[in-house]
């Protein structure tokens, strides 16, 4: 069951990495079959362990299970 749509998550992830002080250089959805892929690169974060972190706050959030978010770190 689709809970938000794909606009809404990708400002509420990025008013939420924002408020954190995470920079993003970008974000890409990838839509397919059985829901949503996001992936969002970061500038300032350096360690996948604090992206982890990240990812399952946003879980929190945006609790849809269609809707799969990965982050990144780039140099």
């Amino acid at each position: 069951m689709k809970v938000v749509d794909v606009n809404t998550a990708l400002e509420k992830i990025k008013e939420f990495l924002e408020g954190r002080g995470v920079k993003i250089k970008d974000m890409y959805v990838w839509e397919h079959d059985e829901g949503v892929l996001i992936q969002v690169y970061t500038i300032n974060i350096r360690s996948m362990k604090n992206t982890t972190k990240l990812e399952k706050e946003l879980w929190k959030i945006i609790p849809d299970e269609e809707i799969s978010i990965l982050i990144y770190p780039v140099d």
